[in-house]
This record gives structure tokens, sequence and C-alpha cells, in this order.
């Protein structure tokens, strides 16, 4: 197990803010599937995938494999340690979990934008 420190909590709720933006984002049935791909893409990039590094350098875990076991990992730790800093995570991931569930049933030569268009029907929210 991973070391828990203020760096790595400061991590997690940036990782909870990441990850609650890009959910609602590719969500949100009111706004252009375009666009919030566009979005996703850049904000992965910008913001995702640099957390995503540090989080592995500091827990050897990757949280773009294995996204439900690591994030719920992530949460554990962070609740172990009197933390709040996962809850936007734990709040997150029972939607996370439906929206790729819904995903799977998709061809899998369905473009990114038919994907975001078909999530933005499943009427979740969180």
């Amino acid at each position: 197990m991973a070391e828990y420190t203020p760096e790595l909590d400061k991590l997690i709720s940036d990782y909870g803010n990441f990850f609650e933006k890009q959910l609602k984002d590719m969500l949100n049935p009111k706004t252009n599937a375009v666009a919030s791909t566009l979005r996703i893409a850049f904000r992965m990039k910008t913001t995702g995938v640099p957390l995503r590094d540090k989080i592995f350098a500091k827990t050897g875990w990757d949280v773009a494999n294995e996204t439900e076991k690591h994030l719920a990992a992530l949460v554990e730790m962070a609740e172990q340690n009197g933390s709040r800093s996962g809850d936007k995570l734990k709040a997150a991931l029972p939607v996370y979990i439906q929206m790729t569930q819904a995903l799977e049933h998709l061809p899998d030569d369905t473009s990114i934008i038919k994907g975001i268009r078909h999530a933005k029907k499943l009427n979740l929210a969180f």
C-alpha cells in the first residue's frame, strides 16, 4: 500500500474534481456531443494525464487501467486517513460504472463522438 501524504491527498482531491467535470460533461444531454468530445479530450491531455502520472508515481496504480478498482482504492485510502478528498470520486463512481456498463454494449467500431452521444441519452446524473 502506498504511503498517504498531504501531496497524495491533494492529488486525490484534484483527480476527483477532474473526474467529476469529465463525467458531467459527457453525460449532460443539453450539450453538443462534438463540443463535449473536444472539451473532454483537451482536459484529459492538459489535466487528466498529468494527474494520472503523478498518482501512478505515488501509488503505482494506473487509474487509466482497472479504473473502478484504483479509484475505489484511492477513496478508501483517503477515508482511512480521515480525509474527505475522495468524496467526489466516491459520488462519481456508481454513475461511471453504470455508464461504462451501458457503453460496453456498443459495437467495437463505434466512434468516440457516437459513444458520447449515446452516453448523453442515458439520463444518468449525480
